[in-house]
């Protein structure tokens, strides 16, 4: 685990945007950059914002969760799942800024698949769809839903049989 002495600046965003309108939908990963421009909110390293989205993937609200050195992974599902509900949103877009790397490109940690792999199911329990979970820094916007898909439906399968069995026995890795 790194730690830094100075206080992280926020991010600038240079990833090309397309022009949103605050109501307009989101439709692509960039589009929740531009609503990240229009609401102002500027990402520390490692922080996550959820976006609640209606079912026309129309934003109605956001919340904020700042980056904890503990837990280094993002926030439990259970809280991101919650403000969810109490804006009464029947999709999730989660947006995240990459805790260590500022600028160029990056491989996603395997805590990030396996929180990406733990909210997308979460949100198949609820019947809450997470529509992408974006990592991002200064210049690279990556999307763990939709580049990483095969894994995280691997990891999400490994995480729902560990949890549903208390009698875990390791599974067969063909």
């Amino acid at each position: 685990m790194i730690y830094q002495s100075t206080t992280p600046q926020p991010m600038t965003y240079h990833v090309a945007t397309t022009a949103t309108t605050r109501g307009g939908k989101i439709g692509k990963p960039e589009d929740a950059l531009g609503y990240l421009r229009l609401s102002k909110i500027q990402l520390q390293p490692g922080d996550t914002l959820l976006i609640c989205l209606d079912s026309r993937n129309v934003p109605i609200g956001h919340q904020f969760f700042a980056y904890h050195p503990i837990q280094t992974d993002g926030p439990p599902p259970q809280e991101i799942f919650r403000h969810a509900m109490d804006r009464h949103a029947s999709r999730v877009l989660l947006l995240c800024s990459h805790p260590l790397i500022p600028h160029g490109p990056f491989m996603p940690t395997e805590a990030m698949l396996n929180h990406a792999a733990k909210c997308s199911l979460a949100g198949k329990l609820l019947d809450v769809q997470v529509v992408d979970y974006l990592v991002m820094n200064a210049s690279v916007l990556e999307s763990l839903l939709m580049d990483f898909h095969d894994r995280l439906c691997r990891l999400a399968l490994r995480y729902s049989q560990q949890h549903a069995n208390p009698l875990f026995t390791p599974l067969c890795p063909n």
